[in-house]
């Protein structure tokens, strides 16, 4: 038991609950707990005139375009438990090779060993999709060009002529403009790494 010593009431004290206090002071520090969830109290008559729902406390939105990173497919989960489902190794189907469109997606796809280049053979027959890579890289702020994964080049010509389709699919080793590092970047379907 414990006694309120202003007002001589006594309390039965539970230590297996942990109290929160939920003063307009205090709600705002006090976001994302017990596991990353706020603490939701029901509408109710005793409520209805004090309870606000609180931007705060809820669930995080994504609004706008934003560059899909690791980090920031990573930031579903953190901040909202959902998980991200990344699409890998879609064939191209219905893919126009880089010199016939200009709208194309290049993946980085093994972006953690890839700072030799490309492993299997670089495409060298077309170095304008190499130097239209590297213009959109470098176009891009400077903390965004080591970790970027996709690169949608759209309304961009490659300046190419490619009749035999060796673009289609073609891997690129490019330099990131910013850092000197080397990437590999490969010709991809549209959806490829794309997230749900």
């Amino acid at each position: 038991f414990v006694r309120d010593s202003s007002s001589g009431l006594y309390y039965v004290e539970d230590r297996r609950l942990e109290l929160y206090d939920a003063t307009d002071s205090m709600a705002s520090t006090k976001t994302r707990m017990l596991g990353n969830r706020c603490p939701r109290v029901p509408r109710t008559f005793l409520n209805e005139d004090t309870c606000i729902p609180r931007a705060d406390c809820g669930a995080a939105v994504f609004a706008g375009a934003f560059r899909l990173t690791a980090e920031n497919m990573r930031k579903f989960y953190e901040l909202d438990n959902k998980y991200v489902y990344r699409l890998t190794n879609l064939p191209l189907v219905s893919t126009s090779n880089p010199c016939k469109t200009n709208n194309n997606r290049f993946v980085r796809k093994d972006a953690g060993n890839d700072s030799s280049g490309c492993s299997s053979d670089s495409n060298d027959e077309f170095p304008t999709i190499v130097t239209a890579l590297t213009s959109f890289i470098g176009d891009m702020n400077q903390s965004e060009q080591d970790v970027v994964r996709v690169l949608d080049i759209n309304g961009i010509s490659m300046n190419c002529n490619d009749a035999s389709n060796d673009s289609l699919g073609a891997s690129f080793t490019v330099t990131i403009p910013s850092s000197g590092a080397i990437a590999c970047f490969t010709h991809s379907y549209k959806y490829e790494s794309s997230v749900f």
